[in-house]
């Protein structure tokens, strides 16, 4: 769902101006580390209470390995999506072309129609 949702930002704030992609990006961080931070500050809430040592550091270690993978795995996509939106000009869905930017593109390949694949 992050992946989606920044794909959105992407696709929405790149038609207003041609680095907003980039600020989508920027965005999806900074809400993926907020919600992380959360969701440790909870997991250390509930260790405080009384739960067996052995048992909240084995569920903290999956817990934090789960969220770099999910930041590592959203985080490049969009800025791969980011990076051909900014360059090329190109919105994507899915390897697919569904629109082109307002900004036509600005790189060599700028304006062509197709499916990137």
């Amino acid at each position: 769902s992050f992946i989606s949702a920044g794909s959105s930002l992407v696709n929405r704030w790149g038609q207003v101006t041609p680095l907003g992609s980039l600020l989508a990006v920027l965005f999806t961080l900074g809400f993926l580390f907020a919600l992380f931070r959360l969701t440790d500050y909870l997991r250390n809430r509930i260790e405080r209470k009384g739960l067996a040592k052995q048992m909240t550091e084995i569920w903290e270690e999956a817990s934090e390995e789960a969220e770099n993978d999910v930041a590592g795995l959203a985080l490049s996509y969009i800025l791969v999506q980011a990076l051909i939106h900014l360059v090329l000009g190109l919105v994507l869905h899915h390897g697919e072309v569904v629109e082109h930017g307002t900004h036509g593109g600005h790189g060599a390949h700028g304006g062509h129609e197709g499916v990137v694949e």
